[in-house]
């Protein structure tokens, strides 16, 4: 993942976990710390996406204290999460696919509607164990600096995610997928079947 596709997805999640966290609602809004908590971004990248998604309308707030989804940000999520083998305005197919969603709820054209359900769990013991296993090995095995990085931010957010009191299933399943994409074929085959493990394939 080069650099580009890498803000790319800090963007996509970056909405995403707002638009998950709020229920869609353009009235409610979420500290901009607590979203990079949740995504184990670092300031100058929380910074940055907050800027770029601001900038293109996307959401509204004063940068740092708390930001809400705009109408416009509802739409282009929602077109996001709905068909992620089509690209809309601001993410490629690419990123929907590294972003794809499992176990989510999706609401257009309502109004006043609340909806509740229940999704697996996962075994956070066993993603923390995993996690330290990457961590130690990491260095050995030869990455290139982008794709080396692009891990260690993965690594972040999981270990961001599992701190939480709510950690946010998908979003680990998505790191945990990009990692695997990133190190499948160099790292130790315990890696890879322990992600396969906790991914459930």
């Amino acid at each position: 993942m080069n650099v580009v596709q890498q803000r790319q997805r800090q963007r996509f999640l970056f909405l995403k976990y707002l638009y998950e966290t709020t229920g869609g609602s353009t009235l409610q809004y979420v500290a901009e710390q607590e979203i990079a908590k949740a995504l184990g971004l670092t300031d100058n990248e929380q910074e940055q996406t907050s800027l770029y998604l601001r900038g293109e309308r996307l959401i509204t707030g004063v940068s740092g204290p708390a930001v809400a989804l705009t109408h416009q940000g509802v739409v282009e999520i929602e077109a996001a999460l709905a068909e992620p083998n089509k690209p809309t305005t601001h993410f490629p197919i690419n990123i929907l696919h590294i972003g794809q969603v499992s176990n989510a709820q999706i609401q257009q054209g309502t109004v006043g509607s609340t909806q509740s359900g229940s999704f697996s769990s996962m075994d956070m013991q066993a993603v923390a164990q995993l996690i330290q296993d990457l961590k130690t090995k990491l260095p050995d095995l030869g990455l290139a600096d982008e794709d080396k990085q692009a891990v260690e931010s993965d690594i972040a957010t999981i270990e961001a995610q599992t701190s939480s009191p709510r950690p946010k299933m998908e979003i680990i399943k998505e790191c945990l997928r990009t990692v695997r994409n990133i190190v499948e074929g160099i790292a130790g085959a315990g890696i890879i079947e322990g992600i396969n493990k906790l991914l459930g394939g």
